[in-house]
């Protein structure tokens, strides 16, 4: 019988601990996580405190996030093109001189608002050329049947380390301040780069493929267009983006007005706040764990379509049609889980399927989808809690958000999406961007 990408046996998640080099990965990740965590709310209150101004707290929002988009689109390139643990590194120093640039101006020459747009801008887009780099990258260091549970693992660890770095950001605040905070953010930074440092590069073959594509001289942009065009031809995994970026619009037009949603329903209690965020971290932890469990990739379409699509929009609506604490915890878990168990999902079968020769630019091509949204969901979701309330929008996102859910599922291209059983993972060429011929789960046109 044809091995599965996912192992039956209960020692699955200490295998992939064991195997070279990803404890490093995991180790760099989850430092990293930290850093952005906290360098998040530490800017965020030190604009506060600093201007008073509403505005300038959405105007970092806005410099990280075009920033980012901007980065997804060319990033993807130098994924495909140079080694992905160089740029890991080089990701990972950039973010650290930003930020430790900006502490060092505010110890010379005082607060100045645009340059720390310009640093959260130039922090955000080396996120957003890390995470692509890393996402291809894993597949180099796993082997396929280890796939799901090396990503899980990844997944839960940064969702963990995330809640409690915001924790931690919060008491360096109280304790430090927010400029010392963010320099202990610049700090894990410069750790997760000199961890990543002792990681492999990429096999010979490889790496000399990036030399001939490079010697090519092809244009910058030409390259970015092949990525979207092999994209486009395949009707599957462009809905596969599609339905990812619908599922974050709705996701962010309820999730980022939870604190209101805690005061106005819950009765306010700072305590219930925070025990939702918890509830939502916690769930999140398990979520990720349960894909090689549950063989999910086989049906990556439809776990992903029911699992971040129809549940998560019926747990929203729960929330609203029964504002009670308890209903409440047990709604934001559910949706903690289903996120990091659909995200394992889909990143897990797009490592199996995507040739690793054009990865970086589908990873991100998804991200620059994923990050250009947001802003759009923030934006909607505001002016709704503003006009109608908060239990009337999270209403409205949860009809439209399991809605949403539904409609892809109806879609054959989406729903059929899997790795066939017949079909052995690790026989599965990524080498090339021409598809394996017995398996295009891509479904190209």
């Amino acid at each position: 019988m044809n091995p599965t990408p996912e192992g039956a046996d209960p020692g699955r998640w200490a295998r992939a601990l064991r195997l070279p080099g990803f404890g490093r990965i995991l180790t760099a990740g989850g430092v990293a996580a930290g850093g952005v965590g906290i360098s998040s709310i530490c800017a965020t209150w030190l604009v506060f405190k600093q201007t008073h101004s509403a505005f300038d707290i959405a105007y970092l929002g806005v410099a990280a996030t075009v920033a980012a988009s901007v980065t997804s689109i060319v990033g993807g390139v130098f994924v495909d093109r140079y080694d992905r643990r160089d740029l890991m590194v080089v990701s990972d120093l950039g973010r650290a001189a930003a930020i430790g640039g900006f502490v060092l101006t505010i110890a010379v020459a005082g607060f100045h608002f645009a340059i720390l747009l310009g640093a959260a801008g130039i922090t955000a887009g080396f996120t957003a050329l890390f995470q692509p780099a890393e996402q291809a990258y894993v597949p180099q260091l796993v082997p396929a049947k280890s796939l799901a549970d090396a990503n899980g693992l990844l997944i839960s660890s940064q969702v963990v380390v995330g809640v409690l770095a915001s924790g931690l950001g919060g008491l360096v605040i109280i304790t430090l301040g927010a400029v010392a905070g963010l320099g202990v953010s610049g700090l894990t930074f410069a750790v997760s780069a000199g961890v990543l440092w002792t990681l492999p590069r990429r096999s010979a073959a490889i790496h000399r493929a990036a030399q001939s594509a490079r010697s090519a001289a092809r244009r910058f942009l030409d390259e970015a267009g092949e990525g979207f065009a092999w994209l486009a031809r395949r009707v599957g995994l462009l809905s596969f983006t599609l339905a990812s970026m619908t599922f974050n619009f709705f996701s962010g037009l309820a999730l980022a007005f939870l604190v209101f949603y805690s005061a106005d329903e819950l009765g306010g209690s700072p305590l219930v706040y925070a025990a939702i965020l918890v509830a939502s971290g916690v769930g999140g932890t398990v979520g990720g764990l349960l894909v090689s469990r549950l063989n999910a990739v086989r049906r990556a379409g439809a776990v992903f379509g029911v699992s971040y699509g129809v549940v998560s929009g019926l747990a929203l609506i729960a929330m609203a049609e029964v504002p009670a604490v308890p209903i409440a915890l047990l709604a934001v878990f559910l949706i903690g889980a289903v996120i990091a168990f659909a995200g394992n999902v889909w990143l897990t079968f797009t490592q199996h399927v995507v040739p690793t020769d054009i990865q970086g630019r589908y990873y991100g091509i998804d991200s620059l989808a994923s990050v250009a949204v947001v802003p759009a969901a923030q934006i909607v979701g505001g002016v709704l809690v503003a006009s109608l309330g908060i239990r009337e929008t999270y209403l409205i996102a949860g009809v439209g958000w399991a809605a949403a859910g539904v409609l892809f599922l109806a879609l054959r291209a989406f729903r059929t999406l899997g790795l066939p059983p017949s079909d052995p993972v690790d026989s599965v060429d990524r080498s090339t961007s021409s598809p394996p011929h017995r398996s295009d789960p891509g479904g190209e046109r």
